[in-house]
């Protein structure tokens, strides 16, 4: 009887340490996949994004780039967010879409030439909280010219927070 019992304590004390080891190896598995995530790939779908100069933009993230976002806001208005101006947010589901050969390219200067193609006026919030609205006049590597009211504005993309047409 006490044979019985040592073998089955023993049983369970294999069966323990086999559960611990698994359970550490999953742990492991699992801190490894997260590793290999970016915010590209889960800053998607559904967000409250906190945006330095720009403040709370709530919507759906619909084109997620790298350096920039196209969230669908709540008023169905598309609003282009700079990657470099996001302090945090909420939500998010699902992965984003892999990046093809295509739009693995396209950045601050696509959204630039179709806004000065449309002819469309943009409305900048800049990372400082300074608002800046005009035509777009000329895009160069790193920043964009905006005529507007105030003048003739150069911004570097590293200025820009939020960029809206309208």
């Amino acid at each position: 009887m006490r044979w019985e019992r040592l073998f089955a304590d023993l049983e369970a004390q294999a069966l323990d340490d086999a559960a611990l080891e698994r359970d550490a190896l999953v742990e492991e598995l699992v801190d490894e996949e997260w590793a290999s995530v970016g915010s590209r790939d889960v800053l998607w779908g559904e967000v409250v994004i906190e945006v330095l100069g720009a403040g709370r933009i709530d919507g759906v993230v619909t084109q997620s780039l790298a350096d920039l976002l196209v969230v669908e806001s709540a008023g169905c208005e598309d609003v282009v967010v700079s990657r470099a101006a996001v302090v945090g947010w909420r939500g998010g589901r699902g992965r984003a879409p892999a990046l093809t050969p295509v739009t693995g390219r396209l950045g601050w200067a696509h959204v630039w030439r179709a806004l000065r193609d449309e002819g469309s006026e943009a409305r900048v919030a800049r990372v400082d909280g300074a608002h800046v609205v005009g035509q777009v006049g000329a895009v160069i590597a790193d920043a964009v010219l905006l005529e507007g009211p105030s003048g003739r504005t150069w911004l570097p993309w590293s200025a820009i927070a939020t960029v809206r047409s309208g």
